[in-house]
């Protein structure tokens, strides 16, 4: 029942109501506006939860067990309220023996579709969950607000499929992307990767293959709350953020299992297509945003890889988000921050490729 009252105020209510008053998404979610606003301290000292992320963890208890749940609940009211978008199209491409789904969106007016800088997302969800279906909405909202070619991969998951699965088939799409956005309006020469968690690994990591393979351009990185390694070092927001009785969105337990899945057969973690945060960088690779978010066990391993990133002479814009838990961005009905945090990333293509609708 949760799950289904967040869904519903996150997408079945008028956004007017988001954007203002939380007292009143408290009262019907069921809580005192008190009882959300005066438990937002965190272990960590000097940190706290901005209400609505309190809020939204007080529905998100069976997060751990299944990330989809929270989209799962309302796919019809999902549905409803999913933004228009001139263009959205279906695409199988080959990878390997077999092919795999990426989703197209385009909001640019069709005498404008050329030249158009091309936003590769990697979705999150710990390897092990996620597909285009679930971060559709998501998807959406950010090529209209960013005017690119964007494509959504759907990339195979583990267990099934382990490492180095996922890494080969989002490289698959850079090569695929080189070849055919054209077409599609794209600018080869102006792809840009991003994801999310999980998928932020693979964003970091795509510019490291594509290097290392002498692959497909890469003008610009965008790491958003990204698993850099898969190292057991204890940073302070692992400690803080996952050790203690409260649980804020990503869990150890969740992280050993996402861990397990993907990295079977021994695979070694220091691989940098694995930790790119083991990786040897160079101040040739593509200038990168690096956003993390305060209250999140992923934080300072996204802060570490943007600093390593400095240090080898790459351009990094870093950004943390006070208050803010892991994934907030796909809150962006429901957090001014992560609405925020969509302006920032469209101004940083603005800046690296430009928008070529003007």
């Amino acid at each position: 029942m949760q799950y289904r009252v967040l869904t519903i105020l996150l997408f079945g209510l008028p956004v007017l109501i988001f954007q203002s008053c939380t007292d009143m998404l408290c009262i019907l979610s069921g809580y005192k506006p008190s009882e959300i606003k005066n438990t937002c301290d965190t272990p960590e000292p000097g940190t706290k939860l901005s209400p609505r992320c309190n809020l939204i963890l007080k529905h998100a208890d069976k997060y751990i067990e299944n990330p989809d749940s929270l989209f799962d609940s309302q796919r019809q009211l999902l549905a409803i309220m999913k933004a228009g978008v001139k263009v959205i199209e279906d695409i199988h491409i080959p990878v390997d023996t077999s092919s795999i789904l990426i989703r197209l969106y385009c909001n640019v007016p069709e005498n404008k579709r050329h030249d158009l800088p091309v936003l590769v997302y990697y979705h999150g969800g710990g390897f092990i969950w996620g597909s285009v279906e679930i971060f559709d909405n998501y998807c959406r909202k950010i090529a209209r607000e960013t005017e690119t070619v964007l494509i959504s991969v759907d990339y195979r998951l583990a267990p099934e499929y382990p490492f180095p699965y996922a890494v080969n088939d989002s490289y698959s799409v850079l090569k695929w992307v080189e070849d055919n956005i054209e077409k599609y309006g794209g600018d080869p020469g102006k792809i840009i990767v991003m994801g999310e968690s999980a998928g932020g690994n693979l964003a970091a990591v795509m510019p490291i293959v594509s290097r290392d393979s002498s692959g497909p351009d890469i003008q610009a990185q965008v790491i958003i709350c990204g698993a850099t390694t898969f190292d057991e070092t204890e940073f302070p927001s692992r400690k803080y953020f996952l050790l203690g009785e409260k649980y804020y969105f990503v869990s150890k337990d969740y992280l050993q299992r996402c861990k397990s899945a993907y990295l079977q057969d021994n695979a070694d973690v220091s691989n940098p297509y694995v930790s790119p945060l083991k990786a040897d960088l160079d101040e040739f690779m593509p200038p990168a945003l690096v956003i993390t978010a305060q209250v999140d066990p992923l934080r300072d391993e996204g802060r570490e890889y943007a600093m390593k990133m400095k240090e080898a002479g790459i351009d990094v814009v870093y950004l943390e988000y006070e208050g803010m838990i892991h994934a907030f961005m796909n809150f962006y009905p429901f957090l001014d921050a992560a609405r925020e945090a969509i302006d920032d990333l469209d101004k940083f293509i603005d800046n690296v490729a430009g928008t070529g609708t003007d």
